[in-house]
């Protein structure tokens, strides 16, 4: 299992008490329920999955169009390709040449971080 701050230990496994309650209809749920739905729902949006038993991930390609598209105004990355290519050499943990989904909220952790730190 390859480590990381964002790994799930055991002590936060019950909180989600099963695959159900993530399927809960939208008006009912609070807002960070709504916002997790969206970060998974925008890593399945430009994810693709090699075969049937391969976990869906992200290429240096379509991360390109994810950074523009979806973060462009918060992230200054321009039009300069040796920036979105650094972007991804420090995402891509297991250089793999791919974004999986733990490498991804990794950077959306950093992001909100950053964030917050710029709203204090």
């Amino acid at each position: 299992m390859r480590h990381s701050p964002l790994s799930c230990t055991p002590s936060c496994i019950p909180l989600i008490h099963s695959a159900a309650a993530l399927h809960t209809p939208i008006a009912t749920m609070s807002d960070l329920q709504q916002g997790m739905g969206l970060v998974i729902a925008t890593f399945h949006k430009y994810a693709k999955k090699e075969n049937d038993t391969a976990a869906p991930t992200i290429s240096k390609a379509d991360m390109k169009l994810l950074l523009q598209s979806e973060l462009g105004t918060a992230l200054d990355t321009g039009n300069d390709p040796s920036k979105v290519d650094q972007i991804f050499k420090d995402l891509d943990a297991n250089a793999d040449g791919t974004i999986d989904f733990l490498e991804y909220a990794t950077m959306v952790a950093c992001i909100c971080m950053v964030s917050n730190e710029l709203m204090q």
